[in-house]
């Protein structure tokens, strides 16, 4: 990879790390910044490892699991 794309991964990791943090990234703006990053297939490589290397936090914070 050129170093723009090295570049351009690494700012979508901090972005994807944001969205973690409401102080950073509102909570109603995360599906936004995950809509595009899946416009791009390096977006859809870094959400997915994203995704994968947090789920824990994700569903914690995210999923809500309704019990009977």
């Amino acid at each position: 990879t050129t170093l723009f794309h090295v570049k351009v991964k690494l700012y979508h990791f901090r972005f994807a790390r944001w969205s973690l943090d409401s102080s950073k990234i509102r909570m109603q703006d995360v599906r936004n910044l995950f809509r595009y990053f899946a416009s791009t297939a390096l977006g859809r490589s870094v959400a997915l490892q994203f995704l994968l290397t947090n789920w824990r936090e994700i569903n914690e914070r995210y999923i809500f699991v309704i019990e009977l």
